[in-house]
């Protein structure tokens, strides 16, 4: 069964939404309890010029930073292989402990339902009517904010 996570919207910015998403993300990690993560992002190729990537940039680590996130390249924290994922090859992804979904649309959202070999779910809204929607299908863990 899939644990799913999301933030709550109301009264808060965008850029605290993802850092909070984030922060649970980083707990998954530390507490190593995940080999693999996927960051699933709209797009690969604006990726260092969106919210996601200041707050992993804002983490100062020399290993896990915006500019090392690619496409088909793999980073290691810990145990935890982590990919960055664009939303047009989410058919593709087989396995992830977590797969923590950025601005993923509502098309996007019913393919990642879909998937089989997903564990958990942390997903940042960017419409807050996508994010009802999905909500009241599937009622995750509301993340405080």
């Amino acid at each position: 069964m899939i644990k799913r996570y999301t933030v709550d919207i109301a009264n808060t910015d965008h850029k605290k939404i993802t850092a909070i998403g984030f922060a649970k993300l980083l707990d998954f990690i530390v507490n190593g309890d995940v080999e693999k993560v996927i960051l699933l992002v709209p797009q690969i190729g604006n990726f260092q010029h969106v919210g996601l990537a200041e707050i992993i940039d804002s983490l100062g680590h020399k290993i896990f930073n915006s500019k090392k996130l690619k496409k088909d390249h793999v980073i290691q924290i810990n145990n935890s292989e982590i990919e960055l994922v664009s939303s047009r090859d989410i058919k593709k992804i087989r396995q992830a402990d977590v797969l923590f979904a950025y601005c993923s649309s509502g098309k996007d959202l019913t393919v990642i339902d879909q998937l089989s070999g997903i564990k958990n779910i942390i997903y940042i809204p960017w419409i807050p009517e996508e994010q009802a929607e999905w909500i009241k299908k599937w009622n995750p863990e509301i993340i405080p904010t």
